[in-house]
């Protein structure tokens, strides 16, 4: 791929494709984590720039709960098709009551993967389950950043003492009061639900 600038610069970049290429030219702080990693004897990795320091790999995990969810049984049996009267799978309204539970969810911001856990009640200890599995579902090398709100769970004895006996592995970004609009989860449980 050939890149030229307005000054009759020209560089002559391996075949990536260009979000690849403004990545690492505009936002190496974030380029960086992402480098294949390959052995060199003085601790660093080659990346397209050349060489840059052994930084430990970070994931970015957006988390969120939402409670209150009613679980609904369905009574009657869904309706099939008829040709020439309606298309679509037909569904009765009545419905059985079954309480409400409590869905968290963890979105991995990079790869799009989510795992999501569904309780009867949110509190700390549910919140510690969510950091275990993702404790248990990335690198142990791996560095995992948190984006989430100032829910009591979140910031509570129990969590931040969970936090301790894992120190590095974890990083808190919370969001602002109001910017729950920032959450990728958010949009996800507005989809779903």
């Amino acid at each position: 791929m050939r890149l030229e600038s307005q000054g009759n610069r020209t560089w002559e970049l391996p075949d990536q494709n260009l979000h690849q290429v403004i990545i690492i030219a505009y936002f190496p702080i974030f380029a960086a984590p992402a480098c294949q990693r390959q052995e060199k004897p003085s601790g660093h990795r080659s990346t397209a720039e050349g060489l840059c320091p052994e930084i430990p790999e970070m994931v970015t995990i957006s988390v969120d709960e939402k409670p209150g969810v009613q679980a609904i049984k369905n009574i009657a049996k869904d309706f099939a098709p008829v040709a020439g009267e309606h298309s679509a799978i037909g569904r009765d309204y009545e419905y059985k009551r079954l309480g409400t539970v409590s869905i968290l969810a963890a979105l991995d911001r990079h790869t799009g993967h989510v795992i999501a856990q569904v309780h009867n009640r949110y509190r700390s200890r549910e919140f510690i389950s969510l950091l275990q599995e993702l404790d248990a579902y990335y690198n142990s090398e791996c560095i995992i950043r948190v984006i989430l709100d100032n829910h009591s769970a979140h910031i509570s004895k129990e969590t931040l003492s969970f936090l301790k006996i894992k120190p590095n592995r974890f990083v808190y970004v919370h969001k602002p009061k109001h910017g729950s609009w920032l959450n990728l989860l958010e949009t996800l449980f507005g989809r779903i639900l």
